[in-house]
């Protein structure tokens, strides 16, 4: 996702899913190969079937890549959902 409000904003990203997975935020430009532009991950800690991040600080202008995956290739599968919120960071 890019902000392009003009302003500095706070993100809140949620996902959910019926399996066990993770939720990251990787800086631009993004390179799967490579972990270094992780900027925040989070697990879904005691199975609650969610991750979230909470108020990301992202810079006008600034891009940045949301990935959800799961936790192994045994892992269950199924619907997810994943929320971007947003708000102007003072």
């Amino acid at each position: 996702m890019t902000n392009n409000t003009g302003a500095a904003q706070l993100i809140t990203i949620t996902a959910t899913w019926s399996g066990d997975g993770f939720l990251h935020a990787f800086s631009d430009p993004f390179n799967p190969a490579n972990i270094d532009g992780c900027i925040i991950g989070s697990d879904d800690f005691g199975g609650t079937l969610g991750s979230s991040i909470f108020q990301l600080p992202i810079a006008a202008g600034q891009t940045i890549h949301i990935i959800a995956s799961t936790f192994d290739a045994n892992a269950a599968t199924g619907g997810y959902a994943i929320t971007v919120e947003t708000a102007l960071q003072r």
